[in-house]
């Protein structure tokens, strides 16, 4: 239809509603294609937001799938609008749709977009096909030029050698999207062991919606949120890979001759 009314109804009071949206404004209007249970692009843009990622330090996403946490968060850095691709929204078949004004609205939007960025976005996936549908969404949205991505298994996955410290922000499976969880233990395995390994002085943050599984990365988390992906409940944990051990050293104390004196009584 041209323009939807949502009507609802309870005993005798009834609510009426137009909507000016049309499709779902989840839907950016970037992506083509997606790879296997994709995150939705508010999802992502809503975890990114959790992070607290200042949006001028390196990302890193170890399962970027068909790209949307990094498309998003290149477009949060280069003050992108959300919704800035889509064609088309349900108030533009309105009779009083102003088409020069709603062009003039995209026109200073676009103005406040940035050209370059001093920081590069970073995304792994072991799987080359939906790579492709990665790169393809990223240029749809404008942004592959800041997105360095790459066919690697977690078990192998690492940063530039230059880079010492950034942001993780990654959606491993988690038995409720592909196969069997037994399958998954490894993949959480070999997460925690290149987190501890390759990207220490980096802060992660995992979403998962399996909490036996994240227990296989033997790692504590530093803080813990609640978030739905679809129905299912997750939680989105931070961990802070130190360089070194966060511990301090146990020191002896030594007394001087004074001390040891009053102490003697």
């Amino acid at each position: 239809p041209d323009l939807r009314i949502h009507i609802r109804g309870y005993k005798n009071q009834y609510n009426m509603a137009l909507d000016t949206s049309g499709q779902s404004l989840f839907m950016r209007g970037y992506r083509d294609r997606t790879g296997e249970a994709p995150l939705k692009e508010n999802l992502a843009a809503g975890l990114i937001g959790l992070s607290g990622w200042d949006k001028k330090s390196p990302l890193v996403d170890f399962f970027c799938g068909s790209g949307t946490l990094l498309i998003e968060a290149a477009m949060m850095a280069l003050n992108m609008a959300p919704g800035s691709h889509r064609q088309s929204f349900g108030f533009m078949n309105l009779l009083d749709f102003d088409e020069a004004a709603w062009n003039q609205v995209l026109e200073e939007s676009q103005a406040r977009e940035l050209d370059t960025l001093d920081f590069k976005l970073f995304g792994f996936d072991h799987d080359k096909r939906v790579l492709e549908i990665a790169k393809q969404n990223a240029k749809n949205a404008g942004v592959l030029q800041f997105i360095d991505m790459k066919n690697s298994p977690i078990a192998i996955a690492a940063p530039p050698v230059e880079l010492t410290k950034g942001m993780i922000i990654t959606n491993p499976p988690y038995g409720a999207r592909i196969g069997d969880e037994d399958n998954l233990k490894d993949v959480y395995r070999d997460l925690g062991f290149t987190l501890k390994n390759r990207f220490q002085g980096w802060d992660a943050w995992i979403l998962s919606g399996n909490k036996e599984l994240l227990t296989e990365m033997k790692l504590k988390a530093t803080a813990k949120k609640f978030v739905y992906n679809g129905n299912i409940e997750c939680r989105f944990l931070k961990y802070e890979m130190y360089t070194g051990s966060k511990r301090t050293p146990n020191r002896k104390i030594e007394l001087n001759v004074e001390d040891q004196k009053t102490t003697r009584g």
